[in-house]
């Protein structure tokens, strides 16, 4: 009797996930393979960042002047702020910002041996954005009868709050020009045969300097910021850019929303500390902890 024909079945192949890195003022492309081992690859991100950091480190003056140059003034009012309802009491307060691994533009329990968390204040220009960011979704968007913040789990509704305030020194990233002197720097940036050649070995794409406002502009908008953070204990390329700017003494980002029309601002309140600059709420109940912040009311974050 002839033996019947067996057919094997075709194994799916894993897709690759399109991630970028940045590590220290540079901007790197690369695709993650999730079949690649964690610990190959932690292996060619500490290899990488080790490098760039010394490259970083001895132009760090030119990378905080470069953005410190662009800064303008900015006041704006009726702004908001979202915040968990459980937490209303004390909306200004920045210590959500260093819990889990952080926000955009600011580092939080990453890895404190390496990445020192910072504070950061979040707020939106209207309501919709505000809630669109803190969802990360549409907040309107309903899905078989589950809400957006069932979707995302959420134990309640968050508290909306009034925000007004007046900035001296603020990097306006809705203008990506205002980001060419950054770029000039970093595309200058080089990486060794030998970060290459782990790359070939781990079958990944090798990473390259991002040259171009476009593809810079892509990384601090980037939808997946916390990929790396939450998967590879490294700051993400926003993250990265926060930090120089929050070192370069600069007090807020203003971005546009990545969820919704609306505009975004990062503020870094330890930094209003010299300046006259200062956020406030301006619909808040009389029982808040904090109603301003400036100089005199901030304190650090416990870490």
């Amino acid at each position: 009797m002839a033996k019947s024909k067996r057919h094997k079945k075709k194994k799916k192949g894993k897709k690759a996930h399109r991630r970028s890195v940045h590590t220290g003022g540079l901007y790197l492309e690369y695709s993650g393979h999730s079949q690649i081992a964690a610990d190959n690859l932690e292996k060619f991100r500490r290899h990488l960042d080790l490098e760039l950091a010394i490259q970083r480190e001895k132009i760090i003056d030119y990378l905080q002047s470069a953005l410190s140059d662009k800064r303008k003034p900015l006041k704006f009012s009726e702004w908001v702020r979202i915040v968990p309802t459980r937490f209303a009491s004390d909306p200004l307060s920045t210590v959500g910002s260093v819990k889990g691994v952080g926000g955009r533009f600011n580092f939080g329990k990453i890895d404190d041996a390496q990445f020192t968390p910072f504070d950061c204040l979040y707020i939106a220009s209207d309501r919709n954005t505000g809630l669109s960011e803190y969802l990360q979704r549409d907040p309107n968007e309903v899905e078989k009868g589950i809400t957006a913040g069932e979707l995302n789990l959420l134990p309640e509704n968050p508290s909306c709050f009034g925000v007004s305030g007046n900035l001296q020194h603020v990097v306006d990233l809705t203008n990506e020009k205002n980001l060419s002197g950054f770029l000039n720097l970093i595309k200058k940036f080089k990486i060794s045969d030998a970060v290459m050649q782990m790359a070939d070995e781990l079958k990944i794409p090798r990473p390259k300097v991002i040259t171009t406002l476009e593809d810079l502009m892509g990384q601090l908008l980037d939808p997946n910021f916390k990929y790396f953070s939450n998967f590879l204990n490294v700051p993400s390329n926003s993250q990265w850019f926060g930090q120089i700017c929050h070192s370069a003494g600069i007090e807020g980002i203003l971005y546009p929303s990545v969820r919704a029309i609306g505009q975004c601002l990062a503020l870094f309140p330890d930094n209003f500390l010299d300046c006259d600059s200062f956020v406030e709420l301006t619909d808040a109940p009389a029982s808040v902890v904090t109603r301003k912040l400036e100089g005199r009311t901030i304190e650090p974050s416990p870490i």
